[in-house]
């Protein structure tokens, strides 16, 4: 199982001493995962300033989980920083409008990964599936860490390794127990936050769910 440790944090200082305790043991080639919520899209805000952000030496690929209304023009911002994956969600955003973005940002060597809500239908994620082979599935609602997982997004794990997507990870309410559960669905990719930095041995977590 592949884990990308997540990073939703408040401020600039949250993000520096996280990634500092991932330089510790995490491998340079591991993704990690920003979180970047500006109050519009989920009922929370925090440390998501491009520019801010650009002050932080981020010594590993990542990808940016944007999730705010109108991304556009943050996608191709992060891009251009250079992220590796631009997360959108398909609840903010139009096919088509997914297709310009992502001529704009292959450019950078980018790529496109769509996230889809636990609310969300699988009716409306079937009309995305053409446009990505990557996809983050929220096992809670957008906002800080910490929630409880929502059983509900097994079954769009189910539907997406059906229409064999490459990457399917799941976000939220992660823990040792629940990847175990999304990985027997077809789950090959898990972005954790708070069981990592909540841990009090962080590479020990890291690694707990790594094995399974």
């Amino acid at each position: 199982m592949e884990i990308v440790p997540v990073l939703n944090c408040l401020d600039k200082d949250s993000a520096e001493k996280k990634l500092k305790i991932l330089e510790t043991f995490l491998d340079k080639k591991n993704f990690v995962h920003i979180d970047i919520s500006d109050g519009t899209f989920a009922n929370y805000k925090n440390f998501s300033d491009i520019e801010e952000w650009k002050k932080i030496n981020i010594d590993f690929p990542f990808e940016v989980h944007l999730m705010v209304r109108n991304p556009e023009e943050l996608a191709i911002l992060w891009s251009s920083f250079g992220a590796k994956r631009i997360i959108l969600h398909i609840e903010t955003i139009s096919k088509e409008t997914i297709s310009e973005i992502l001529k704009k940002i292959e450019i950078n060597g980018s790529e496109i990964m769509l996230a889809v809500n636990p609310a969300t239908s699988i009716e409306m994620l079937n009309e995305y599936v053409e446009l990505s082979k990557n996809f983050l599935v929220l096992a809670v609602t957008p906002g800080p860490a910490g929630q409880e997982f929502d059983f509900s997004v097994l079954d769009k794990i189910e539907f997406l390794k059906k229409k064999n997507a490459i990457i399917i990870e799941v976000d939220g309410g992660i823990n040792y127990e629940t990847a175990s559960e999304v990985k027997k669905v077809g789950a090959n990719t898990i972005a954790s936050g708070s069981f990592i930095f909540n841990a009090t041995d962080c590479k020990k977590a890291f690694f707990k769910l790594k094995e399974i």
